[in-house]
């Protein structure tokens, strides 16, 4: 995600240039953070997601930069899924969420299968 990743489910004004179609969503997830922010677990309520990352509100004052293990169940699908991102961005207690390099091929699919999903129903 860029710094313009405020994550609407339709590009904003001046926001036409995202890399990642975002899709919104409403899902329950477990945030476990870094050692910059006290190896920590929160819960955290999904509000978008995209191929290249999501949208979270977390209540908790967290510390850009940290690398987080977010463990969810996505839309229209059973199977618990646990990724590791970076946070990138942050409104108040809304962070921007960049999935990590080391997500796995099958991860990226089938976050890539439930945004083509949500593309057809959206």
């Amino acid at each position: 995600m860029d710094d313009s990743s405020n994550m609407a489910a339709e590009p904003e004004q001046g926001h036409e240039s995202r890399r990642f179609q975002r899709y919104r969503v409403d899902l329950r997830l477990r945030m476990i953070t870094g050692p910059v922010n006290n190896n920590r677990t929160v819960f955290a309520r999904g509000s978008n997601i995209s191929e290249g990352g999501l949208r979270a509100f977390v209540p908790a004052d967290l510390i850009l930069g940290d690398m987080v293990t977010l463990e969810l169940i996505l839309p229209y699908s059973e199977k618990k899924i646990s990724v590791r991102g970076m946070l990138r961005n942050r409104e108040g207690f809304s962070y921007g969420v960049e999935y990590a390099a080391s997500t796995t091929q099958e991860e990226r699919e089938h976050i890539a299968r439930v945004c083509n999903t949500l593309a057809l129903i959206q």
